[in-house]
């Protein structure tokens, strides 16, 4: 990233709700992107995202998502 313009806001929520919850909470809020990071994600390297407006999450790299 070569400017300010170039940045990306990272929140991360770590509630004691399940992870759909947190989705459906994020969603509402109307977040652009929704990454989410589990065991599954993290033994495949990759990342479940779903971005505002799709109702289906894509996996994508790190590579691929910035």
């Amino acid at each position: 990233m070569d400017s300010a313009d170039d940045a990306f806001e990272v929140r991360v929520d770590d509630a004691d709700l399940s992870v759909s919850n947190r989705v459906r909470k994020a969603t509402v809020a109307r977040v652009p992107y929704v990454v989410v990071v589990g065991d599954a994600e993290q033994a495949e390297r990759r990342l479940s995202v779903r971005r505002r407006g799709s109702n289906a999450p894509e996996a994508l790299s790190v590579e691929q998502l910035i």
